[in-house]
């Protein structure tokens, strides 16, 4: 079909596979897609965003990209599920996880995007990226109002997805800037983004190959974003370089983001930690927005349970293959700022609620750094208040639940 060699640490198995005629099986994973940004109503101020779905433009883009690169939905398919399949068990070699073995291989979070990798991307986690990135936006937008950004830089941007949720989020962008070290990435990213078309995203678009990531020194970003790229890179070293350089450019926000499994959230984990230090060393001002209500230690740092919220994603019908309509996505996102306003020290949702008859349990992360589990029980509350507790879900907070004076929490202290 005159497709490009699968260039990835899993080419062998890849070719091995399908030269004997073997198709190429994986779990269907749970991946997130995307949304034009309908929102409900902030709530206090975390907000929830329903079920995201790509932009019109973008999906006619999208699937206008997958027809002409002349590969059958059967091979598409296949390539999205092993690129999931690898995203999904790839580890960092320097960052270990609690309960993991401690020699890590050097070779798992190592894979280069040829023209049929991007395409893969594309088929498989642009929408969920999309979808992960509206509701971290929204969430950004709700607890800062007047936050109102005329330019973005996007580092790992792959196929422009951030810029599109940004730019949903706040339409008076105009300039951006997207850096990426694939030439195929880039090229979709050109399509997609209406480069040089009679409709671009926005009216300043500079997309650049880094090797290794340089802009001019000078320029500064309202918002800059970093979304799931940090396991991209080699080290713990370069991803405190990048950090450092990212958080030099900001002059508004910083939104760093990965995926909801355990690789995902050691790397904001590390992240935050990083940036904290930096803030602190330099004392010029930032501020951690969210999604934690305190700076203190992580409570879930010594656990294996990962910090992560859900967005629900429709998949676009040229994007779906084997998988179901409607799919939710786990990621894991920490949010910087410049600007102190906004912040909250409000009890923070951090798993699904559980519902018995009558009563609610939540568990929550609070401004002491602690976790703790709260039974709200129908009977002992207001029927208003009662009908305000039902309502919050998974990542809202709880402004009426006050941390108790002297409680050390559930036995979780801060890591």
């Amino acid at each position: 079909r005159g497709t490009t060699p699968l260039m990835s640490v899993s080419a062998a198995l890849f070719a091995a596979r399908r030269s004997a005629g073997m198709a190429l099986r994986f779990p269907v994973r749970s991946l997130m897609m995307a949304s034009s940004g309908a929102h409900a109503a902030p709530l206090s101020p975390r907000v929830h965003v329903g079920n995201v779905e790509l932009p019109g433009l973008l999906q006619e883009r999208t699937a206008k990209c997958l027809r002409d690169s002349l590969q059958s939905n059967k091979e598409l398919t296949e390539d999205a599920r092993l690129l999931v399949d690898f995203l999904n068990s790839r580890q960092s070699p320097d960052n270990a996880i609690p309960g993991r073995p401690t020699e890590r291989s050097p070779f798992k979070n190592t894979i280069k995007y040829g023209p049929r990798e991007a395409l893969a991307y594309l088929m498989s986690r642009q929408p969920a990226c999309y979808a992960a990135s509206m509701r971290i936006f929204s969430e950004l937008a709700a607890i800062q109002p007047s936050f109102a950004p005329r330019s973005v830089l996007d580092f790992g941007c792959g196929v422009g997805t951030n810029l599109w949720a940004a730019k949903q989020m706040w339409p008076g962008l105009q300039r951006a800037v997207g850096v990426d070290p694939s030439a195929a990435m880039l090229a979709l990213a050109n399509t997609l983004l209406g480069c040089g078309s009679p409709a671009p995203l926005m009216p300043e678009i500079t997309l650049q190959e880094y090797t290794p990531f340089v802009t001019p020194s000078h320029e500064t970003f309202d918002l800059v974003v970093a979304g799931h790229t940090l396991l991209d890179l080699p080290d713990r070293a370069a991803r405190t370089h990048a950090l450092r350089t990212l958080w030099a450019k900001t002059k508004g926000s910083l939104v760093v983001l990965e995926a909801g499994n355990d690789e995902g959230f050691r790397a904001v984990l590390e992240a935050r930690s990083i940036l904290l230090a930096e803030i602190a060393a330099n004392g010029d001002g930032g501020w951690l927005l969210g999604p934690c209500p305190h700076d203190r230690a992580c409570p879930r740092a010594a656990s294996r349970t990962p910090c992560h919220f859900p967005v629900r994603v429709i998949l676009p019908e040229s994007q779906r293959g084997t998988r179901s309509m409607n799919v939710v996505e786990k990621h894991s996102y920490v949010m910087f700022s410049r600007r102190p306003a906004g912040t909250t020290e409000e009890p923070r949702i951090v798993a699904a609620p559980v519902r018995p008859p009558a009563r609610i349990v939540f568990e929550a992360c609070h401004a002491d750094g602690k976790l703790r589990t709260h039974q709200i029980l129908r009977s002992q509350v207001p029927s208003d208040r009662w009908r305000e507790y039902k309502d919050r879900q998974w990542g809202h907070t709880l402004p009426w639940i006050k941390q108790p004076a002297g409680d050390a929490g559930q036995g979780q202290g801060q890591g």
